[in-house]
């Protein structure tokens, strides 16, 4: 086995555990306003950090000569950043809770319009490049719309630009 096999299979074995950490575990009620997500704490935010850092560095540094080297770097960082975006904050409200809600209705946007547009893109005379298998232009759809709900949340929880012009 390779050792992107290994990694792979170590990585599903992880996000299949994370997925049943953060499922519901509310019995048969199925209003989603009275489901709650059991999220992670809030060191889960630094442990993303850190696999980040170490991806990228195992990329820039081991990887660069691998063929999937960009296989390895898109889903690992889409791994990092689903665990930063359901890791706790220190304060949990439900305001936060409405925002993260809220967020991820516009990742489920983001994301249909990219596959919309690789729909369209494909079916036109257009051709993508050899780089980007079709596997990889997913991720990386799911990348962005991972990235569009954590800056939503964040922008929108700390009014990061409703301070401008402000006295």
């Amino acid at each position: 086995m390779h050792f992107f096999d290994i990694f792979a299979l170590i990585l599903s074995i992880l996000f299949v555990f994370l997925f049943g950490w953060l499922v519901p575990k509310t019995g048969k009620t199925h209003d989603i306003f009275k489901m709650q997500l059991d999220l992670f704490p809030v060191w889960f935010k630094f442990v993303s950090i850190i696999w980040i850092l170490i991806t990228v560095l195992l990329t820039i540094f081991v990887f660069r000569q691998v063929e999937k080297w960009a296989y390895f770097l898109v889903v690992n960082l889409n791994f990092a950043s689903f665990i930063f975006f359901f890791s706790k904050d220190k304060v949990e409200d439900e305001y936060s809770e409405q925002l993260r809600l809220k967020a991820f209705y516009y990742a489920f946007i983001s994301f249909a319009v990219f596959s919309i547009m690789y729909g369209a893109i494909k079916g036109s005379h257009l051709e993508i490049p050899e780089f980007f298998g079709e596997y990889l232009f997913v991720q990386i759809f799911l990348g962005v719309a991972l990235l569009t709900t954590i800056f939503y949340y964040y922008i929108t929880k700390y009014k990061l630009f409703n301070k401008v012009g402000k006295v």
